[in-house]
């Protein structure tokens, strides 16, 4: 289903700050996003390499759509804040 679909990236994103975690089989001090392959990420997502593809073109379009959704949210709350701010100021 369209849901489902949507929700591949985020399974996929949680996957990638999973191998990065300290706890994980892979993390080390000087753990390397170029060592991540395809192959370990949908493994650890439980999903196909099909469906990786068709929503990034590499590990590093994972990283970069990750980075949007975070600024995003970062520009959300900002949104928030200011908005916040200003029904406080009225009401003064």
């Amino acid at each position: 289903t369209d849901a489902q679909a949507s929700q591949k990236p985020l399974l996929l994103q949680v996957g990638v700050i999973h191998l990065w975690h300290p706890a994980s089989e892979r993390h080390h001090a000087h753990f390397l996003l170029s060592k991540v392959t395809v192959s370990e990420l949908i493994r650890e997502c439980n999903i196909n390499r099909n469906t990786f593809y068709y929503h990034f073109s590499d590990i590093y379009d994972l990283l970069k759509w990750m980075f949007e959704q975070e600024s995003i949210e970062v520009v959300k709350r900002i949104d928030l804040l200011v908005d916040a701010e200003a029904a406080c100021i009225r009401e003064q």
